[in-house]
């Protein structure tokens, strides 16, 4: 009996699948909190702001929360196949989501509502070995704007905690990258082309030659932001959060010498 199950286990060992090669990304950012400031303080200003603006002050071009994700097989850099993935809303949370064989991922904007500072932006997704192909699979996303008016002679500092990881777990015959981004944004509703104030974190792992090992970092975001004029000024401030798993067969991946060949065809 004995016998038997050694040879079993043998045989079952022999035809044993091989891992599949894969490479993870998550993030979370949120925890937004703000602190006032006063800019001069020999005037008879109070440092003061409010969750509102006039009506009219938004224009209707500028949305709420977002999700959104989504897939592509490539073969040698080209896409062959694109697909999005669904998405939800409802007052508190917004999702989307993918799940098939070669890879997954969530992403959620939860505590909406209110003045927006109990939002919580997460993602995580994977990206799985398919038939020889590339496979990437991308998720973004950004909180609704919190709308405010700063009162003159006042600076506000927004803050937001920014917690990204990543793990690869590849064969020999499979490269994989992973990537996060996230940033907190203050703007001028009054110039929105000119007035963004930014703090931003961009973190990279990859196992191709060169490429930085996975991380696993938790920052504070911070952004100043203030009125030195005579008048109250409308402004809100909108967490973004991106992230991306990839990977790519090593047969795939050009040469230096063939690269060179193919930046210098893409000048011509």
């Amino acid at each position: 009996m004995k016998l038997k199950q050694s040879i079993l286990a043998a045989l079952l060992a022999a035809c044993a699948l091989p891992g599949l090669a894969q490479v993870t990304s998550g993030a979370s950012l949120g925890n937004l909190a703000y602190t006032l400031y006063d800019l001069d303080l020999s005037d008879a200003n109070t440092p003061s702001l409010a969750f509102s603006v006039p009506d009219g002050a938004i224009p209707s071009y500028l949305g709420g929360g977002y999700t959104g994700i989504s897939y592509a097989h490539r073969v040698n850099y080209n896409p062959v196949l694109l697909l999005h993935g669904s998405n939800s809303s409802d007052a508190t949370s917004r999702t989307s989501t993918w799940d098939d064989r070669a890879a997954t991922g969530t992403v959620t904007l939860g505590g909406r509502g209110g003045t927006g500072m109990g939002q919580q932006l997460q993602l995580a997704v994977e990206a799985r070995e398919w038939s020889g192909v590339q496979a990437q699979i991308n998720a973004d996303s950004w909180s609704d704007g919190v709308y405010f008016t700063l009162a003159p002679g006042t600076g506000v500092t927004f803050t937001a905690s920014l917690s990204a990881w990543s793990g690869i777990a590849l064969d020999e015959e499979y490269y994989g990258m992973a990537q996060v981004l996230g940033s907190l944004t203050v703007r001028d509703l009054a110039d929105l082309n000119n007035s963004d104030v930014s703090d931003g974190r961009a973190y990279f792992a990859g196992t191709e030659p060169g490429k930085p090992p996975p991380f696993d970092q938790t920052t504070l975001l911070s952004v100043s932001f203030e009125n030195r004029g005579a008048n109250p000024m409308y402004a809100y401030a909108e967490m973004d959060l991106d992230g991306m798993a990839y990977t790519i067969p090593v047969s795939m991946v050009p040469e230096p010498g063939q690269l060179s060949m193919l930046l210098a065809g893409v000048l011509l």
